[in-house]
């Protein structure tokens, strides 16, 4: 079970690094519509962005993207967030496949493509991916 700390909540360490996880209070929330990734010889950088409308004043309205937020990270670290990364997005488009074609939750109500009742039950909440 997952306690609490004064910085935030602490999450239970991972198996291959014994380390405690705290997450900060002071996370703040970024949804980035476009990422960029840039490497050196030592690190490797990703930026996230969003993309806002340029040109209005002109009457030329275009797409830009805008880079806002900078992480930094080893070559072995950015390995690790890949492979998280990929299976995660594996795990929600095979959760999601399961909703859309079972389109049923336990009240059982009908299938909206088949018309068909059903009592299985809406799968769980999506589990967390450990780096």
């Amino acid at each position: 079970m997952n306690e609490t700390s004064a910085a935030g909540p602490v999450l239970q360490p991972e198996k291959s690094s014994g380390l405690e996880r705290v997450v900060s209070d002071h996370i703040e929330p970024y949804y980035s519509g476009c990422a960029m990734v840039v490497s050196s010889p030592v690190e490797i950088s990703l930026y996230f962005g969003r993309y806002v409308l340029k040109g209005l004043d002109r009457g030329a309205p275009s797409l830009a993207q805008v880079y806002e937020k900078q992480v930094y990270m080893t070559a072995e670290e950015a390995e690790k967030l890949a492979q998280a990364i990929l299976q995660t997005a594996r795990m929600f488009k095979s959760k999601r496949a399961e909703l859309q074609t079972g389109a049923q939750d336990s009240s059982g109500r009908q299938d909206r493509k088949t018309g068909t009742g059903s009592t299985e039950s809406v799968p769980a909440a999506t589990e967390l991916i450990k780096v």
